[in-house]
């Protein structure tokens, strides 16, 4: 399609487009230089176009090598921006935390009075749980939903704890007095847990991610079979989701200061 005024045009996002565009056609995974090949550009520009399609997740890396489309293009459909922003941000982060501990890993926001699930990442002995993405859970007996209300405001809590908890397992919380007491608990620790309560047999660890105010706006937790819990592994899992979390945090907190520098420096030239 023919510009009526190419003078407002900015050259980089057009190239990043192109380098885009030529990914999602490849029938494989294709290397910067196969990029810069195809779209008639030099490998270090379409480096750098690669690099920020990456940081945005338009592009992820392949697991044999080379570069494939990342979540975001597909989340571009689905989700509100939130959802979509944090999901980009947080898959590669999530994928290294189920490669490394070899069990569920979950992604979860809040929606109304449920969790709602932006993503699973089955373990290597995962039976298959109930949970499938977009599926909604409770807040009061999985290790997501706690982890969130942990950190809200006393009002949140009690907002969204104010009508009758439902049983879902033998194990689920049902005393409100018990579960205030236990989000104090996760307030300490810093992560949440499910014990049976959602699913039987099935226990999760959970950890919030926050914004710069400090306010949960997601949480990721790992689910792995009950009767494989020890102390040790409890310790192991939880670690590794909160320094998941805080990745996470910061890749969020990057992304936007680096959307607020770009925005401050692209005002409009005037006509």
């Amino acid at each position: 399609m023919a510009l009526q005024n190419d003078n407002y045009v900015i050259a980089p996002v057009v190239g990043a487009f192109d380098a885009l565009e030529f990914v999602f056609a490849s029938a494989k995974p294709v290397s910067v230089g196969e990029i810069g090949r195809g779209c008639g550009r030099n490998k270090t520009t379409v480096y750098r176009y690669v690099q920020t399609l990456l940081f945005l997740g338009y592009l992820q890396v392949a697991a044999g090598g080379g570069y494939e489309i990342g979540p975001a293009v597909h989340a571009l459909q689905t989700d509100d921006a939130r959802d979509h922003t944090v999901r980009a941000v947080a898959e590669p982060v999530i994928r290294e935390l189920n490669s490394s501990l070899h069990e569920t890993v979950n992604l979860g926001v809040p929606k109304g009075r449920r969790v709602y699930y932006l993503s699973i990442l089955a373990g290597a002995d995962d039976n298959g749980g109930i949970a499938q993405v977009g599926d909604g859970d409770y807040f009061h007996c999985t290790a997501l939903g706690k982890a969130i209300l942990a950190f809200q405001s006393p009002e949140f809590r009690a907002a969204h704890l104010r009508e009758e908890l439902l049983r879902l397992t033998d194990h689920t919380i049902l005393d409100k007095e018990r579960l205030f007491a236990e989000l104090r608990e996760v307030r300490r620790r810093g992560y949440a847990v499910d014990r049976d309560e959602n699913e039987a047999g099935y226990s999760c660890f959970g950890v919030p991610v926050r914004d710069c105010r400090g306010v949960p706006i997601a949480a990721i937790s790992v689910s792995l079979q009950s009767d494989r819990v020890t102390r040790t592994r409890e310790f192991e899992v939880s670690e590794c989701v909160m320094a998941a979390a805080r990745r996470i945090e910061a890749k969020l907190l990057r992304r936007r200061d680096a959307v607020g520098r770009a925005d401050s420096g692209s005002g409009e030239a005037r006509p």
